[in-house]
C-alpha cells in the first residue's frame, strides 16, 4: 500500500519562507506501527516541534532529515539551493553556506544505512519527497490576488497533495491547520474527480478520491510517520532558509543580531535594519503580510 504524508512550517512568521513536504512510502501497513521499535535508537521521526526543541534540536532535525534524503537519492545535498531549488532569492540561499551544517556526512551517511537495512527488512520503500518553499514576497504576491491567508497556503499545498494522488496513494494523511473542516470542493478542484464525504468533523476529515483516502487531521504530525516527516523536512527547510537569511545581513553589518523571523523579533530586527539603513524600499520583498 501506498502512504503519503503532507505538512507545513513557517505559517507564523513575519520573516522567512513559508515551506511544504510531501513525502510517499511503500509499505505493507502503516509505517507508525512497523518502526516504532527503532524511534530513537536509529532514527527520530516525529512533530518537527519536538525533534528540534532543546540545544541540539538542529542537530537532531538536520540528521535525520538529509539520513532520509540520502536513504531515497543516495546523496547529500551540498548547499541550501541545492536542497530547497524553489527558493531562489540571495536572502534565503547562498553558496557560502554548505550542508550539512551541524552533523558530519559520515553520521548521516550510517545513519542512512541502518534505516535501509529495517525498510528492506520489513519492505518499506521511501518513494519520494517532494519540497516546495515560498518567498515573504512571494506569499505577498498570492496574498494581493486571494486576499485571504488559508486559501493562499491551500494554493501552495495543491501541487503536493496532486503529486501524491497522481503517484497512486492510497492513504494521504494532511496536517490540519485551523478551525476549517470541510474540503470536498476543494479537493475536487485539485483532483478533478468527484470526492466522496466518509467524515467531516473538528478534527478529522476523511474523503475517498477514486483508489484515496485523504485525510485532513489535527496533529497528524504527532500520530502518523510520513507526516511527521513531511513536518521534519519543511521544518529544516525553513531553519536553513532562516541561516542564509541571517547570513545575507551579517555580510552586510557583522553588527545585526540573527532573528528565528517571529512577529516580536521579527519587528526588532526590522528595526535593526531600519537603524542602519538597510531596509529595502520595499517592505512587501522583506516582510510577509500578518
Amino acid at each position: 500500500m501506498i502512504y503519503s504524508g503532507i505538512d507545513e512550517a513557517g505559517l507564523g512568521p513575519i520573516l522567512g519562507p513559508y515551506c511544504g513536504t510531501m513525502v510517499t512510502f511503500n509499505s505493507r501497513e502503516p509505517l507508525i506501527d512497523i518502526l516504532k521499535p527503532y524511534q530513537k535508537s536509529v532514527f527520530y521521526v516525529d512533530d518537527s516541534k519536538k525533534v528540534y526543541q532543546g540545544k541540539y534540536g538542529f542537530r537532531k532535525l538536520e540528521l535525520n532529515v538529509l539520513s532520509f534524503f540520502h536513504l531515497l537519492t543516495g546523496k547529500i545535498p551540498e548547499t541550501i539551493q541545492e536542497f530547497i531549488p524553489s527558493l531562489n532569492t540571495e536572502r534565503y540561499v547562498t553558496d557560502t553556506i554548505k550542508l550539512p551544517i551541524s552533523v558530519d556526512s559520515k553520521e548521516i551517511i550510517d545513519q542512512s544505512n541502518k534505516t535501509r537495512e529495517i525498510f528492506n527488512k520489513n519492505s518499506i520503500e521511501l518513494q519520494d519527497i517532494k519540497r516546495t518553499a515560498v518567498s515573504a514576497e512571494n506569499f505577498n504576491l498570492l496574498l494581493d490576488r486571494w486576499n485571504n491567508k488559508s486559501v493562499v497556503c491551500q494554493t501552495i499545498m495543491e501541487p503536493l497533495i496532486l503529486s501524491a494522488f497522481n503517484s497512486g496513494s492510497q492513504n494521504i494523511v494532511i496536517d490540519k491547520q485551523g478551525g476549517r473542516k470541510f474540503y470536498k470542493e476543494y479537493l475536487e478542484s485539485i483532483l478533478n474527480c468527484s470526492i466522496e464525504i466518509v467524515e467531516e468533523e473538528d478534527n478529522k476529515s476523511v474523503y475517498l478520491a477514486k483508489n484515496s483516502k485523504v485525510i485532513f487531521m489535527a496533529k497528524a504530525d504527532s500520530n502518523n510517520f510520513e507526516t511527521a516527516l513531511a513536518s521534519m523536512i519543511s521544518k529544516y527547510m525553513r531553519e536553513c532558509s532562516m541561516i542564509g537569511f541571517n547570513n545575507f545581513w551579517k555580510q552586510k553589518n557583522p553588527q545585526i543580531k540573527e532573528t528565528a523571523g517571529y512577529y516580536t523579533d521579527g519587528m526588532r530586527f526590522i528595526n535593526d535594519l531600519r537603524s542602519l539603513n538597510l531596509l529595502p524600499d520595499n517592505l512587501n520583498t522583506l516582510i510577509r503580510y500578518k
